[in-house]
């Protein structure tokens, strides 16, 4: 009775439902670099990739305008028509610009967040402009070791951070220097409460597959077991007859 009890419960963990998708529309773009930039009809919505994996972001059913933009790199232009309920799936190898002359400042982002290793599950990956051109997202400048390199000189600095809103401001960089600007304050409710939405939908899913394949695997092992108990076979001991 109890073996049958046990591959019962090894029947229902292994048929155990996954969080349900929501059936939306998505996008997911293979880019080189894989942190460039992703904009759809104009719009930036983040980085096609980060830590060599490529993000999925959802957007309408139809056809759709695509960019990828990198500062080191020329803006990569396509169209996709994107099929309700599936995900289309892109890849582009952006085209590298002569590189700038220096001297160099390097800047950085003070305040806020500190870098995210969760993907887009966590971390701030809000656009950054210096004088209207892309350069990157706010979870790449803000690690102490991180940074971008610019020639010196003045420019407009525009920060359109997910979770404490936007700010312009002018900014100098020094040539062979690190250059701070301080961001951060208080968290806008409404971008904290998308940041945490879009942590429960990407983490869930797989913490219940996680589970899934934990409880099947505890479930498999106590049912091989049980029929060696059964048949009472005696624990293996030492020749002093001390058990193990």
């Amino acid at each position: 009775m109890r073996l049958k009890l046990l591959s019962v419960a090894l029947l229902s963990v292994m048929t155990l439902p996954l969080v349900a998708a929501s059936g939306d529309t998505k996008i997911r773009v293979r880019s080189g670099p894989r942190g460039a930039g992703l904009f759809v009809d104009g719009k930036y919505i983040g980085p096609a990739g980060r830590f060599s994996v490529p993000e999925t972001y959802t957007i309408e059913p139809g056809s759709h305008d695509i960019s990828l933009r990198d500062p080191r790199y020329e803006d990569f232009n396509s169209k996709v028509d994107a099929q309700a309920g599936k995900t289309t799936k892109l890849s582009a190898k952006l085209k590298k610009k002569e590189p700038p002359k220096g001297p160099f400042g390097r800047l950085r982002l003070k305040g806020g967040e500190a870098e995210s290793f969760w993907s887009v599950a966590a971390g701030d990956i809000g656009a950054i402009y210096l004088n209207g051109a892309f350069m990157g997202h706010v979870d790449e400048l803000n690690d102490v070791k991180g940074g971008l390199l610019v020639p010196a000189g003045t420019y407009e600095l525009k920060v359109q951070s997910q979770i404490y809103g936007e700010f312009t401001k002018m900014v100098t960089i020094e040539a062979g220097k690190v250059n701070r600007v301080v961001y951060g304050g208080k968290p806008e409710n409404k971008f904290h409460r998308q940041r945490v939405s879009a942590c429960c939908a990407r983490i869930l899913p797989r913490l219940c597959l996680a589970l899934r394949d934990a409880g099947a695997v505890f479930a498999f092992g106590l049912l091989c077991r049980e029929p060696f108990r059964r048949r009472g076979v005696p624990p293996k001991t030492a020749p002093s007859g001390t058990a193990f």
